[in-house]
């Protein structure tokens, strides 16, 4: 499904909002730019269909919209957002059944994506968060479908 809720905290209640444009998917990845919802990549069915799809969602019209796609097709990468952009990295599954080590910037003033410094190590299912200017991806799996990785990698953009 490519239901869409919005959670009223003030109000403990969840509403219906418009629906996910495109195909339902899962392992998208998601970021908050300002108001902003971003929903990127993500699959169809399995690792086989992967998305390079971006929608906005603006939270001040209630209305989605389409932004620029990513460069490849990818799912269940790490999203974060670092100096007013959108960090993606890894994913699964890139040419040849392996997980990505790609990473991605998205400019949401030109409504581009740039690549950055690939991971030292591919792996999807991961996670990221900012500190002081840096972003940081902590676990995450090496090859697509499992594994385990206890890496943790620092990112900082220039």
């Amino acid at each position: 499904m490519n239901s869409h809720f919005v959670y009223d905290p003030r109000r403990c209640r969840w509403s219906a909002a418009p629906p996910l444009p495109g195909e339902p998917r899962d392992h998208a990845g998601i970021a908050v730019l300002g108001r902003d919802i971003h929903v990127f990549g993500g699959r169809v069915a399995d690792v086989h269909d992967n998305l390079a799809r971006h929608d906005v969602y603006r939270t001040g019209t209630g209305r989605w919209s389409t932004a620029a796609p990513l460069p490849a097709p990818r799912s269940a990468g790490a999203a974060v957002v670092l100096d007013g952009r959108i960090v993606y990295a890894g994913g699964e599954c890139g040419a040849g059944g392996g997980t990505f080590g790609d990473v991605s910037v998205y400019d949401p003033e030109s409504d581009s994506w740039s690549a950055h410094s690939p991971l030292p190590r591919s792996r999807h299912g991961f996670g990221a968060g900012p500190v002081r200017g840096r972003a940081y991806f902590a676990g995450g799996a090496p090859a697509c479908g499992g594994g385990a990785s206890k890496d943790t990698l620092e990112l900082r953009l220039r």
